[in-house]
């Protein structure tokens, strides 16, 4: 064996470069779906911060009581 050769044969370097080509598109895919949904959490989280404990639905005190006109 020559010292410094690549130890992998011609058919296994084409197999390895074919295999990350075909699998690129998936990878990519993949972390565009993992960008997108760390994305919407984080949005989510801003946005029930904004009326800390009332949530979205109640706001605060004042919005609260006058949803119940009794």
């Amino acid at each position: 064996m020559v010292q410094g050769a690549n130890p992998m044969s011609i058919a296994e370097q084409q197999m390895s470069n074919d295999w990350s080509k075909s699998k690129k598109p998936i990878l990519e895919a993949t972390l565009r779906y993992e960008q997108e949904k760390q994305k919407a959490e984080k949005k989510k989280m801003d946005s029930n911060s904004k009326y800390g404990a009332w949530g979205s639905t109640f706001k605060n005190k004042n919005h609260f009581a006058s949803l119940h006109h009794c």
